[in-house]
């Protein structure tokens, strides 16, 4: 059985969690080029919590990593 047939679910929470974060950049980006009615306070909301996906992304890959290294060893 391959890898990826073992987590579809941690395939669809990563999928998920970079639709969220592409959502966040575009409004940052909005922000930033004056395009958009944003408010600063917007601003730093869409940073923290692209900041936050991304740290909890790299999470999710290293302890995906690790179990799949800790497994292999058995």
């Amino acid at each position: 059985m391959s890898e990826r047939e073992r987590s579809p679910y941690l395939g669809a929470l990563i999928l998920l969690l970079s639709i969220v974060a592409v959502y966040n950049v575009y409004n940052i980006v909005l922000y930033i080029g004056n395009m958009g009615g944003l408010k600063a306070s917007d601003f730093f909301l869409h940073m923290k919590m692209l900041i936050f996906l991304t740290f909890f992304m790299v999470l999710i890959f290293i302890f995906k990593n690790l179990i799949y290294k800790l497994k292999s060893e058995k």
